[in-house]
């Protein structure tokens, strides 16, 4: 999987702790907090994967210095 793709996947793993964490917090703000939070870890996983749309993961050559 394309490093870009791995890092969108990893913060949309934290927005959703982050929803998590905003259903059982005691206070309104702490919730708007942790809400707050998950949509910028979305944000940040919708250009993480922007970017492995527009650099895919190159495929491994060969050394051009190295016999064949």
């Amino acid at each position: 999987m394309p490093k870009h793709m791995e890092n969108a996947e990893r913060l949309r793993v934290r927005a959703k702790e982050c929803r998590a964490l905003a259903q059982i917090v005691g206070t309104e703000q702490g919730r708007a907090s942790y809400l707050r939070l998950a949509e910028a870890y979305e944000l940040l996983a919708e250009q993480e994967a922007a970017l492995a749309a527009l650099y895919p993961a190159r495929k491994e050559q060969p050394d051009s210095d190295l016999p064949a």
